[in-house]
């Protein structure tokens, strides 16, 4: 794969979460409406190289919004219906090489060499379609 280029990621990024967020927060004629925006907008933005998903269970992402924001519970049903967005719109995804990271055994932070695994695939992603990248299981105690 060729050098990433960066122009534009940042929006690149923001707009794919909005998108996503759209279809799981909206209804059918505003999804459809967004959509439609969203074709005029997109001729005026370069494709990004590659989208990278980081995806786990629900309770898996509940459990670490719940690590961060210690002063409140996470509003259940709203990252029920983001998560099922989120699933749906990348699905159906096919605009540019997709790498979906099962981060169920993923976790830089405590283990920072879980980049270089995610480097190294990153780096042998196709020019098309979707990648599944799952890192090595852990014990059960090192996953929580």
């Amino acid at each position: 794969m060729p050098a990433t280029s960066f122009t534009g990621s940042s929006w690149q990024i923001s707009r794919l979460t909005r998108i996503a967020h759209a279809h799981a927060c909206l209804g059918e004629d505003e999804i459809s409406l967004y959509e439609r925006l969203y074709r005029i907008m997109e001729q005026e933005v370069p494709q990004p190289d590659l989208v990278v998903l980081v995806q786990s269970r629900l309770e898996r992402a509940l459990f670490q919004i719940r690590q961060k924001e210690h002063r409140r519970e996470p509003d259940l049903s709203y990252y029920q219906d983001l998560h099922k967005g989120y699933t749906e719109y990348f699905f159906r995804y096919r605009k540019c090489p997709l790498l979906i990271i099962n981060a169920e055994d993923f976790d830089a932070v405590q283990h920072p060499g879980d980049l270089d695994e995610l480097a190294y695939e990153i780096a042998r992603v196709p020019r098309a379609g979707t990648t599944y990248f799952r890192p090595l299981p852990r014990s059960v105690e090192e996953r929580r």
